[in-house]
């Protein structure tokens, strides 16, 4: 039995004033108080600024059980059983516990706790009581009590008891009230036989209580004898007489010379007067029919099973024309009850089980096929073509199916679907040919058919965007094929027309000669682009108006693109302008663009920083603008500052009496990129430098970029004004992103902070007012300005009387190219499926034949399909299940056999029914893959590692077992962290893309119970399953995991005590003493046969389970360690020498029902052992000893494989 050794036991717990209640009086006999309890105090009372302090006698008052009439239920933290339980176990006591307040059930008692045991009766009891009337064959179970007539709707509720008998004794509830404390840590002393440590318990349980108070409970116990199958009610009532007279009840008789005090009790368990009792607490349950967990699992009895797994199958008169099937052994003459039987299989097997040798499984002298097989496939399965036969009047044979036909895909040939034969030739004949099969294959059918509605709205569940996109699909074909007959028709067309008809497309058509669209092609070419225009197009056609008005001299011309291409005519050109058209703009934009900016100033070198596109370096003048009259402007055709850019205004500081600094927070990127660039164009006159210097700011702090200020007086020559001073910012560094320009001299004498501009700058004026932006005067006269301007005019005038030369011959284009470009471009073949391809995301492409082929959706059904079959019948899946005797456990195997041919059967139906239903399918997808429920299924670390390694190895050169041990246990750590050094992605991620990949990619399809059956080709059938062999299943028949269905089962190595053959223990620490436990497994699959039968899968061989190259394996049942829970074992012959075996027939109460078990009667003296102790059980012991007694603690038994199996061969 598993111990619990972290639950502490304390009799009773007082908190505040109630622990000073006195024990004894000075006389030493008990205090003993009329109502509430009181007594004096001594309190110290210290003045505030003396040096005085006085102690004071009080008398203190408490309240007492007269005082309660109720108590909140959420003071109520937990019952067993809970409310309306219906099977709660009857050896059990029933509880109640309270966890906010663990002082609670002595809060209100007027009494201290007994200095020597510490016991303290509670204020509050907790009864059973039976809530029915039964009549059984051999006894007349009586009700115990009625519900009180509450006549005041704020009166308490109460009960009226039919007899005090049924009550317990008030003097014994001492016992059954305790405090838990839970600690996280042993607190015993050392030694042999390790005893608690009680000042370190009482200190661990204040600590708790002052600070951790979920970690103690107080509890009261009911030790009745309950009654199995009786409904019981639970209350909570008052032990003392004064708390049932405070709800309004009339006090009790207490007969002559007996008076009324605190400690009086509510009952006398002598008297079988009925009573009135208030409760504060009421829950109803039901007993069960069984025993507890220990009880139960003590009636299983390990049995080897045998001969489970087959059941006959009559073929003498198969019918349609067969010849009758004969058994083939040599021991099953003609004469045999059995020459014509077959033994059907189950997916549940003994493990010396086998099947019976017939067809595909059994091998003739000659080789030869059996007669039945070669009728069954001539005769129904290979159905000739109905396109193959001459019309006939006989009407068409409807054959049975061939099961798994389209899943195995084999290519057929004078409509051979099966091959009859003994050799192998696959799972698609063993299965079709074989009666024992095709029965099973139709079950799945039969299945199907019974859940078709649901299976399909499952389907079509899943097929969600599938089917949009197959409605997409179905659009792209019919555009294709209307794309196609266009196609057909412009093909026909003649060189030049198919041109002209495709032109508008162009432009968007790549010409893979050189990089450009055609549209460029063309119009770098001899062909206007107004050839090309639809409105000439009509112009020109050869029916049209104008064509039949032109003279024709009778031969045949080209046609007019090919004309222009050779240039056998040409485009007439734009229209002459005549002389002295010439106007001030022309001229002002001719001199702009003569005297444009150099990239860099003369004598130096940017140079862009690593790793920068390089672009053109600027200089830029920024100009203050006159208040009034005109502006300057930059003559520059690079893009100076535009000053209306966004920007901050960071400081604006006085330099001298002629300059100020503005700066501005810019983008730190050139001019010539950024966004700030602004164009000019200047349409005023051009005015020339008369001068100036350079002034350097100096001094001042360092400046990024460096600013310089230029002084250049402009004289304007449209008005008198006198010369103007303006501010020029000069960029000498710039910023490109992050990265700094630097501007190198090549003069060395040169400075570079103080750069020369090109003498080609120029500055242009404009009127501010903007009707005239675009009206430049002069005046004055000729000034140097004006000959600038002349001299200019003069250039482009002598260019206008210069005689043109003529322009360079454009080059021609070849047509069929051109044509053949359009054609690839725009073939309805290729442009429409990709474009779907763009819109609709499908997998394997370059498989699919015709990509616009509609999408055949599989849908998975991952449900487990053995619940439908044995829904049909239980001896589908074991047959014989009715020789498993009751309170057995067992051991068996799995069939894949015939896990197989149901699955085919289930996989062919609805492959049927999806293409009946106009489902998108091609009827090849695996639909059922799990015949087991493996719902529950926990994967040791070692499977999982296993599974990652044969993923990440499934395309190397290394197998599993050539991994060594260190990397297999380390994988899935290495793994994660391979996948953070290539993703950058958090550890919490990663685990997760780790877990999904194992346990929804890997470990679910490990778990699948079939592959996909069109990867079985010429597989054997029973072959196909992800794990080899066949699964070990522990069976168990009987009540106990009807009562118990969560309970812990698994398996464990066994390892041998070197004292025999069979001498083993399980190799767990506990049993070892080794801190690494050996190898558990869990099951990977559980299943159910209703009312009584439970079965688990375990991948584990008999071989290993037996013990053949090691000392095998046990299988564990355990009890879910939960809450604690108290009562006494089940009556049986058990001998007791231990606490852990006290059961009811210990004291003579294994019939007693309804008796309660009292400490007074003695100890324990029936069927006990001698050498046994029984002392703990006696009035001198404290409540905490007694419950550590009846605590029921989680058992755990071991069952080894050898004890289920028959003799497993080895060899």
């Amino acid at each position: 039995m598993t111990e619990l050794a972290n639950y502490y036991f304390v009799p009773s717990l007082r908190q505040g004033l109630a622990a000073a209640i006195p024990e004894n009086d000075e006389q030493g006999n008990a205090v003993v108080f009329t109502n509430r309890a009181h007594f004096s105090i001594d309190v110290a009372v210290n003045g505030t600024g003396f040096n005085t302090s006085e102690t004071l006698q009080k008398d203190v008052e408490l309240y007492g059980p007269g005082d309660i009439i109720g108590f909140d239920a959420r003071a109520v933290s937990r019952t067993d059983p809970r409310n309306n339980v219906g099977d709660f176990e009857p050896n059990y006591f029933p509880m109640i516990e309270f966890a906010s307040d663990p002082d609670f059930p002595w809060r209100y008692t007027a009494k201290q706790f007994d200095s020597g045991s510490g016991n303290l009766e509670p204020w509050i009891t907790l009864i059973v009581l039976v809530a029915e009337s039964v009549t059984t064959s051999i006894e007349q179970i009586d009700k115990e009590f009625e519900e009180g007539d509450r006549r005041l709707t704020d009166q308490n509720p109460f009960i009226s008891v039919c007899s005090q008998t049924s009550l317990p004794d008030c003097n014994e509830s001492m016992w059954w009230a305790h405090v838990q404390l839970t600690a996280d840590e042993f607190i015993l002393d050392g030694g042999a036989s390790p005893t608690p440590n009680h000042a370190r318990l009482q200190e661990e349980l204040d600590l708790a209580v002052r600070n951790n108070q979920e970690r103690v409970v107080s509890r009261l116990l009911c030790p009745r004898r309950l009654r199995p199958g009786i409904l019981y009610n639970a209350f909570v009532v008052p032990t003392f007489e004064l708390g049932r007279i405070a709800t309004g009840l009339a006090p009790r008789n207490l007969g002559a010379g007996t008076e009324l005090n605190s400690t009086t009790y509510a009952w006398e368990n002598t008297s079988s007067i009925p009573i009135d009792l208030p409760y504060y607490y009421k829950w109803e349950f039901r007993t069960g029919l069984r025993g507890d967990f220990e009880h139960l699992v003590r009636l299983l009895e390990p049995r080897q099973l045998s001969g489970l797994g087959k059941r006959k199958l009559d073929c003498s008169n198969p019918g349609y024309g067969l010849t009758n099937f004969t058994r083939v052994e040599a021991d099953i003459p003609a004469d045999h009850p059995d020459y014509h039987v077959i033994e059907m299989e189950g997916a549940l097997k003994s493990i010396d089980t086998e099947y019976t040798p017939w067809g595909k499984d059994f091998t003739d002298s000659n080789n030869d096929p059996h007669v039945f097989q070669t009728d069954l496939a001539e005769k129904l399965l290979n159905r000739p073509k109905a396109d193959e036969e001459e019309p006939s009047e006989e009407p068409p044979v409807v054959g049975p199916p061939v099961y798994g036909r389209w899943h195995r895909g084999r290519k057929v040939t004078d409509s051979q679907y099966v091959k009859p034969g003994s050799e192998n030739t696959g799972w698609l004949d063993e299965l079709n040919l074989d009666s024992r099969h095709r029965v099973v294959s139709g079950l799945g059918t039969e299945v199907v058919k019974r859940q078709q509605e649901d299976l399909m709205a499952a389907a079509w569940d899943q097929l969600g965007a599938v089917d949009e996109a197959n409605e997409q699909l179905r659009r792209a074909q019919l555009a294709r094929e209307v794309s196609n007959c266009t196609e057909k028709r412009l093909k026909s067309l003649s060189l030049a027309d198919y041109i002209r008809s495709t032109s508008p497309l162009v432009s968007r058509v790549k010409d893979t000669s050189t990089g450009n669209t055609l549209a460029v092609t063309l119009r770098e070419s001899r062909i206007p682009d107004a050839v090309l225009d639809p409105a000439f197009r009509r112009i020109a056609r050869k029916r049209g108006s104008i064509r039949k008005r032109q003279r024709f001299d009778g031969k045949p011309k080209p046609d007019i693109l090919q004309r222009f291409n050779d240039e056998s005519i040409k485009p007439a050109g734009p229209h002459p302008t005549p002389g002295g058209m010439v106007d001030m703009c022309e001229i002002t934009n001719k001199l702009i663009e003569s005297i444009s900016l150099t990239n860099e100033p003369p004598n130096f070198t940017s140079t862009p920083p690593n790793s920068q596109p390089s672009g053109e370096f600027v200089y830029a003048i920024e100009v203050t603008p006159p208040e009034s009259g005109q502006a300057v402007d930059v003559v520059v055709s690079s893009n100076p500052i535009d000053t209306t850019f966004p920007s901050e205004l960071m400081s604006l500081e006085k330099i001298n009496s002629s300059h100020w600094h503005l700066t501005l927070n810019l983008p730190q990127i050139p001019a010539s990129d950024g966004a700030n660039g602004g164009t000019t164009s200047p349409g005023g006159v051009v005015v020339t430098d008369l001068g100036g210097g350079v002034t350097d700011p100096g001094g001042g702090d360092p400046w990024q970029p460096e600013y310089y200020f230029f002084n250049l007086t402009l004289r304007a020559t449209d008005n008198g004004t006198p010369p103007r001073t303006t501010l020029h910012r000069i960029f000498i560094n710039a910023n490109r992103g992050s990265s700094a320009w630097t501007i190198t001299a090549e003069n060395e004498s040169l400075p570079p902070e103080f750069p020369n501009f090109p003498e080609e700058k120029r500055f242009c004026t404009k009127n501010i007012t903007s009707d005239l932006l675009n009206s430049p005067e002069i005046r004055n006269g000729v000034s140097q300005d004006d000959l600038t301007i002349l001299d200019a005019a003069s250039e482009l005038m002598d260019g206008f009387l210069d005689s043109d030369e003529p322009p360079a011959s454009k080059p021609g284009v070849n047509f069929n190219t051109i044509k053949q470009t359009l054609l690839e471009a725009l073939n309805p073949e290729m442009t429409i499926p990709k474009r779907v391809l763009r819109r609709v995301n499908m997998q394997d492409v370059l498989r699919r034949g015709d990509i616009l082929d509609r999408i055949m959706a599989a849908p998975e059904l991952p449900q487990p399909m053995y619940e439908p079959l044995r829904d049909i019948s239980q001896d589908l899946l074991l047959p014989g299940l009715e020789k498993v005797p009751q309170n057995t456990i067992s051991l068996l195997k799995t069939n894949s056999r015939f896990i197989e041919s149901y699955m085919v059967g289930l996989n062919h139906e609805f492959s049927r029914e999806l293409l009946w239903r106009e489902y998108p399918t091609d009827q090849r997808g695996s639909y059922f893959r799990q015949f087991w429920d493996v719902a529950e299924l926990v994967p040791t670390q070692t499977e999982l590692n296993t599974l990652l390694l044969n993923f990440l190895l499934q395309y190397g050169v290394y197998t599993v077992a050539e991994i060594s041990s260190d990397v297999k246990e380390n994988i899935m750590k290495r793994y994660r962290d391979r996948l953070g050094d290539i993703t950058q992605i958090e550890q919490q991620e990663r685990d997760d893309i780790v877990t999904e990949l194992l346990h929804e990619e890997l470990l679910e399809e490990h778990y699948k119970d079939i592959k996909k059956l069109h990867t079985w080709r010429e597989n054997r059938l029973g072959t196909n399953k992800h794990r080899p062999g066949e699964d070990l299943v522990l069976i168990i028949r009987g009540d106990l995991l009807k009562r118990y269905p969560n309970i812990v089962i698994y398996a464990v190595e066994a390892v041998s005590t070197g004292d025999g053959e069979d001498d083993m223990i399980p190799d767990m620490p506990e049993f070892t003493g080794n801190e690494d436990p050996g190898t558990v497994k869990h099951p990977i699959f559980k299943g159910s046969l209703p009312p009584d039968v439970y079965f688990l899968g375990f991948d584990i061989s008999e071989q290993q389970a037996w013990g053949c190259d090691d000392s095998g394996w046990y299988f564990v049942l355990e009890e879910r360690v939960s809450e604690p829970r108290f009562g006494l074992d089940v009556p049986s012959d058990t001998v007791l020498d231990h606490w852990d075996d006290l059961a009811w027939h210990h004291f003579g109460l294994e019939d007693q029902f309804e008796t309660y078990l009292n400490i007074n009667n003695g100890e324990p003296d029936n069927q006990v052992s001698g050498s046994f102790d029984t002392t703990g059980w006696s009035l001198n012991s404290s409540s905490s000893t007694i419950s550590n007694i009846v605590l029921q603690k989680p058992v755990r038994i071991f069952i080894h494989a050898k004890q289920m199996l028959l003799a497993v061969d080895c060899g």
